[in-house]
């Protein structure tokens, strides 16, 4: 083989040499580019995946979709579907004579809320500020304490009261109850309030009187203060007015289960 024929092979040889590696630097790059397309549609696939795991791990569990919630909400029967009965709600005005009075136990069926009162003028503020809504019971205690100021005034203060608490309330019940003995306070002043009292508040609609009259000054322990004993016919005479009760057909006793009525 003469030199110009050792070239041109040479020459030959190295082309197809370099054809080779071009042919390979081609497929490596097709290779790259499938990559990196595949890698670049699961990239742009993620986040719908990520958006549908987010909205199912968002919704509660025990969210129904609209369409079962709307039947469950059609088949439900009206006893499942109404709303729990709230218990009846009392509000006690009351004196100092009131101290020993567990609310919660006088009325356990019922949620009750006690202010204390201890003239017939803070029974007119408690009534405007109040913000109990529409309660069923007020029963009023006050008065007692107006004696020397007002005498046989507070029969009208004390139907006053009653009248706020009436027009405030029309639909409630309201117990009014009578004045409790004074030691050094006529007893027959106290009576003759008492009567007047009951004539006032006679003509107004749903006020109910609650009497004491097994209640004299021999059960004031300081002169003006129930002793804790006496406290259950008190407790009785309010509760028996304000559930309607005749109070002749529950007679207190000294050991009976009026003691639940008392704050230990």
């Amino acid at each position: 083989m003469d030199k110009l024929s050792q070239t041109n092979y040479d020459l030959r040889d190295h082309l197809s040499t370099t054809r080779e590696e071009l042919e390979q630097r081609e497929r490596y790059i097709d290779t790259l580019n499938q990559e990196h397309v595949h890698q670049l549609g699961t990239t742009q696939a993620e986040p719908e995946t990520s958006i549908t795991s987010m909205a199912s791990t968002t919704q509660p569990d025990d969210t129904a979709p609209a369409s079962q919630s709307a039947l469950a909400q059609v088949n439900l029967p009206a006893s499942q579907s109404a709303p729990p009965r709230q218990p009846p709600t009392t509000a006690i005005l009351i004196d100092s004579n009131g101290k020993f009075l567990v609310q919660e136990r006088l009325f356990p069926r019922h949620q009750v809320y006690k202010f204390w009162c201890p003239a017939t003028e803070s029974a007119m503020q408690l009534l405007n500020q109040t913000r109990i809504d529409t309660p069923d019971n007020i029963i009023i205690h006050t008065g007692t304490n107006d004696l020397h100021a007002k005498g046989e005034n507070v029969s009208g203060a004390v139907r006053r009261a009653a009248e706020r608490a009436q027009a405030m309330f029309p639909t409630t019940n309201i117990v009014v109850s009578t004045l409790l003995p004074r030691k050094y306070f006529p007893g027959q002043l106290i009576d003759k309030i008492n009567q007047q009292m009951t004539v006032d508040c006679a003509s107004l609609l749903n006020v109910r009187m609650a009497h004491h009259p097994t209640l004299t000054s021999e059960h004031l322990y300081d002169n003006v203060h129930l002793d804790q004993v006496s406290v259950r016919s008190f407790a009785k005479d309010l509760k028996d007015a304000t559930l309607g009760r005749d109070p002749h057909t529950h007679h207190p006793s000294s050991s009976g289960p009026l003691l639940h009525f008392l704050k230990h």
